[in-house]
């Protein structure tokens, strides 16, 4: 009887043990098992390439990081929207000025492989009252020693009705998790929600996945048009009213997601006019006055002005003056040569175009950010219709 006594406190005290163990190890494995279950079987096929990140690396912005005062030029590209479904008839039409879905993800591998890190645009000037002017002045940047800072942009961001089907996507969404995709209707009707075939997504993904890609969350900086809306979105006043309103409702909560995500805007005028072949007039009401009215009342203030066709504006000129009276003190062109220009109470940025011209004809002006060899995607150019 003491014997099968003790066989049972001891049978007792195995159950227990198996219970804490259970209790303490298996709920983890099978969360982890449940997540790659749920993306494995995900209905939406561009779900499926997407593997959850490993935090390996530390967030560039700990305090541990070493951040270096940069002293260097700061390097400034742009895109377009990318050509997201090369099949589709008219596609061609977009070879010279955009680059395809893979051409754009080799881009980011290369710039990270060569320790170039993004930076926000607004941390690389400031502007100061000095005697009750407002002057726009160049500022250092603090980066991780062994990086080099690089300024992103996207222009237009229009998704207008004329280029509608010819092989770009048609707007911005928040996806069922509140994440940045894309929205097109196919020529067969059907709908593709995708996180994988538009700047935005791809390269929130992208520094996911590769945290010390960005200082501080930074990703890029949409230069935004507005004669036919933004993002895909018809708000400009071509429109009715019901319409933008109703429009308006679906596109603040994406622009307050691109905010919270790292992502900031500029000006690109409103009508994207050669300024030299405009009015002083129209481009104060129109490019000028419709922009602030129609698109910075959504997006918010920027001090940011692109200049359309890359077409500067001289700095005695009324159309600058015009600019500076609107609050913007940063004007950025399109130049081979990455330079800053002070000029007295404003500054001049250029930029550098990614598009399949310069990827195909301007190997060795990118040499010192890629070899374009490695992301033009000849295969895919091929197909283009």
């Amino acid at each position: 009887m003491k014997r099968i006594t003790t066989i049972y406190i001891i049978s007792f005290i195995i159950i227990i043990i198996m219970i804490v163990f259970a209790v303490k190890f298996i709920p983890n494995y099978v969360y982890s098992k449940n997540i790659k279950t749920k993306i494995k079987n995900s209905p939406n096929k561009t779900m499926q390439n997407i593997t959850i990140p490993k935090n390996t690396k530390k967030p560039i912005s700990e305090p541990n990081s070493e951040l270096i005062e940069y002293n260097g030029v700061i390097r400034h590209i742009f895109f377009h929207c990318l050509i997201a479904f090369p099949e589709n008839n008219g596609s061609k039409s977009l070879e010279a000025d955009c680059v395809t879905v893979s051409e754009f993800k080799n881009c980011l591998t290369e710039l990270y492989k060569n320790d170039y890190i993004l930076v926000n645009i607004n941390n690389t000037f400031e502007i100061v009252n000095q005697n009750g002017v407002k002057i726009a002045r160049q500022k250092k940047v603090k980066i991780p020693k062994g990086k080099k800072p690089l300024v992103l942009s996207v222009d237009d961001v229009v998704y207008d009705s004329k280029k509608k089907g010819l092989g770009m996507v048609d707007k911005l969404i928040l996806d069922e998790n509140g994440e940045i995709a894309t929205s097109t209707i196919k020529s067969d009707g059907t709908k593709e929600i995708s996180k994988n075939n538009e700047i935005f997504p791809i390269l929130n993904n992208f520094v996911e996945t590769h945290p010390d890609f960005s200082n501080d969350c930074a990703k890029g900086t949409l230069a935004l048009t507005g004669w036919e809306g933004i993002l895909g979105y018809r708000i400009s006043s071509n429109y009715p009213k019901s319409v933008t309103n109703n429009e308006l409702k679906h596109l603040k909560p994406i622009i307050q997601k691109l905010k919270d995500t790292g992502w900031t805007f500029a000006c690109h005028s409103y009508g994207h006019s050669h300024p030299s072949k405009i009015s002083d007039s129209y481009f104060s009401t129109t490019e000028i006055g419709q922009w602030k009215k129609e698109i910075e009342s959504v997006v918010g203030h920027t001090n940011i002005y692109v200049y359309p066709y890359g077409e500067t504006i001289l700095q005695n000129s009324p159309k600058y003056k015009l600019l500076i009276d609107n609050g913007f003190m940063v004007m950025c062109g399109v130049s081979q040569i990455q330079e800053w220009q002070n000029f007295g109470n404003t500054l001049y940025m250029s930029r550098y175009s990614i598009d399949g011209t310069t990827l195909s004809t301007q190997r060795n002006n990118l040499m010192d950010l890629f070899d374009s060899n490695k992301v033009y995607d000849v295969k895919v150019r091929n197909t283009l219709r």
